[in-house]
Parts: structure tokens; C-alpha cells; sequence
């Protein structure tokens, strides 16, 4: 089961890290969700960040619900 769990949260997080994010400035974003615009977008949008989301593991919690 907490394969399942963890394999489902990891492909949630890969389909929301694949599109594009509404650009934030960097001082509301940890620098650890950062990720910098490239190509066109980092003329575009110069001085502003994406970001990404990252896992957690709340494998025990879930389990528990």
C-alpha cells in the first residue's frame, strides 16, 4: 500500500512540476521551490521565478486516515 501511495504522490508531483507556473518573485517563493525561467521565458520574465513543488513523505498520516 505505501508503494502505491508513494508511486502515485511522486507522479502527481512530476504532472504539476511539467507545466509552466505563474511567475513569482523570488523573495515569496524558499529558495529550494525556485527553478529559473530558460529560453525566451528568461527575457520575459526577468526578475521574477517559477517555482516547483516538491514531495513529502505522509505515508504513516494517510495510512492513518
Amino acid at each position: 500500500m505505501a508503494g502505491d501511495i508513494t508511486t502515485l504522490v511522486e507522479q502527481f508531483v512530476q504532472k504539476v512540476n511539467a507545466r509552466r507556473h505563474a511567475p513569482l518573485p523570488p523573495d515569496d517563493l524558499p529558495a529550494f521551490l525556485r527553478r529559473p525561467f530558460s529560453g525566451e521565458d528568461a527575457d520575459i520574465y526577468t526578475g521574477e521565478s517559477d517555482w516547483q513543488t516538491l514531495a513529502a513523505d505522509n505515508t504513516a498520516r494517510i495510512q492513518q486516515s
